[in-house]
């Protein structure tokens, strides 16, 4: 039991940093329009799903600084 209690708030804190970094990419990013809206409401609302989706499709939306 203490080992499923240890797993659980091993996922919790990982998921919160997954969300955390996705939030902190978005806002450090550049996006075209208003893409860097729609993916902090994503990420806000679909919590580690959004963080996911983002990682996965938006950080390829991404305005590239040369």
């Amino acid at each position: 039991m203490e080992i499923m209690a240890f797993l659980g708030f091993v996922i919790l804190v990982g998921s919160i940093i997954i969300w955390f970094k996705a939030l902190v990419d978005i806002l450090k990013s550049e996006f075209e329009g208003d893409n860097k809206m729609v993916w902090l409401l994503i990420v806000i609302f679909l919590f580690v799903l959004g963080a996911l989706l983002y990682f996965s499709i938006g950080k390829s939306q991404k305005i590239k600084n040369i």
